[in-house]
């Protein structure tokens, strides 16, 4: 009876020495600098479309802040347009304001969305111990998340690239810690200059990979591209950066692993925290770097940081590629909505501007 009960007592304990362990791994609230960081953010996010003469129709959807995961909640929505809107969803979850203008009379059409957004520090730990190499189940279950996208495919270039880097690591922790200090270290952030280094403008892996160069979304689609090709489920994740009331769009990465679930990583903010960006590119991420890091000096705790864990200066506001909306595939949101005229997408374009301010 003794020996019954001190094996009852040794297996609840490691039981319990078990779950504070995975607690620990997932709870902290603790950043870089050691200090606990939470934010709630009254914000407004401004969409203004400039109606060309003779338009017939016009269509925009605004990304409503992905909610409920992740150290991210909002509520207290309001919207202010001459038009009415619909709430809609696509198949990755994601939640727009729609609005569909036929035969618009005016020059400009304004939809502004109002919410509060609480953002709590992510810290995963990345614990690579307790997890394993993914099941034919869990490859089946995240099929969407291991295909390539559209304007990012899977290049055997890409996943020799993979294989090369991981050493074909199984342990997909180890292998996307891996890829991660591969891209912070070799890839190059840059703007427009010199030309050789200019960015692909639609977030395509192979281009950064084989140029070693990019903007926020090829670094980011590197990122997700060499952990696909590594069998690890990846999804861009598009939001903005917040600091000081202003906001800069911004995308990082989340990959999955058995046991361990979601973890974040962000290899953007990691390689100018590495030096690795060029002057331009450095001046404007420094303007809404949590620490203000222009780029010229290495801070490799932040490096170590970004790989599991996410500040809460940033606003996720959807996820995914490829994204299904009014019957058409699109690329993505990078820019804080999607504005078709005529049937016509109009992206980067002079006619609409989207911008985020926060209080």
């Amino acid at each position: 009876m003794r020996i019954y009960l001190a094996l009852c007592l040794a297996i609840i304990g490691i039981l319990i020495a078990s779950c504070s362990a995975q607690g620990a791994a997932y709870d902290h609230v603790i950043g870089p600098d050691g200090v606990r960081d939470d934010h709630v953010f009254n914000v407004r996010h401004d969409v203004k479309i400039s109606v060309p003469k003779g338009a017939k129709s016009i269509d925009a959807w605004i990304p409503k802040p992905i909610a409920g995961e992740f150290g991210q909640g909002a509520d207290s929505f309001r919207i202010e347009c001459a038009h009415a809107t619909d709430d809609v969803k696509d198949d990755n979850g994601n939640a727009f304001i729609h609005l569909r203008v036929d035969d618009p009379t005016e020059e400009s059409i304004t939809v502004s969305l109002h919410y509060q957004l609480t953002r709590r520090e992510v810290t995963t730990g990345a614990v690579q111990g307790l997890t394993r190499p993914l099941d034919d189940f869990e490859k089946l279950d995240h099929a969407r998340w291991l295909a390539p996208s559209g304007h990012s495919p899977l290049t055997d270039r890409l996943r020799g690239g993979a294989h090369a880097i991981t050493a074909a690591e199984r342990n997909p922790v180890k292998a996307a810690n891996a890829i991660y200090h591969w891209v912070v270290t070799n890839a190059k952030h840059s703007m427009k200059r010199p030309a050789m280094l200019k960015a692909s403008g639609r977030g395509d892996a192979n281009h950064a990979f084989d140029h070693l160069c990019g903007d926020t979304n090829d670094i980011a689609a590197l990122y997700a591209g060499l952990l696909r090709a590594s069998g690890i489920p990846t999804r861009e994740v598009y939001g903005v950066l917040v600091k000081d009331g202003r906001a800069a769009f911004h995308t990082w990465v989340e990959f999955f692993a058995p046991e361990v679930g979601w973890i974040p990583a962000d290899p953007v903010l990691a390689n100018l925290h590495n030096g690795g960006a060029d002057p331009e590119a450095c001046e404007r991420i420094a303007r809404y770097n949590p620490d203000g890091n222009d780029g010229t000096r290495a801070d490799y705790k932040s490096v170590t940081y970004y790989f599991g864990n996410l500040d809460s200066r940033r606003i996720a506001l959807c996820r995914g590629r490829d994204l299904k909306l009014g019957g058409e595939t699109v690329n993505c949101i990078a820019s804080g909505a999607h504005i078709v005229i005529d049937g016509a997408a109009r992206e980067d374009d002079k006619l609409w501007t989207g911008e985020l301010t926060l209080q």
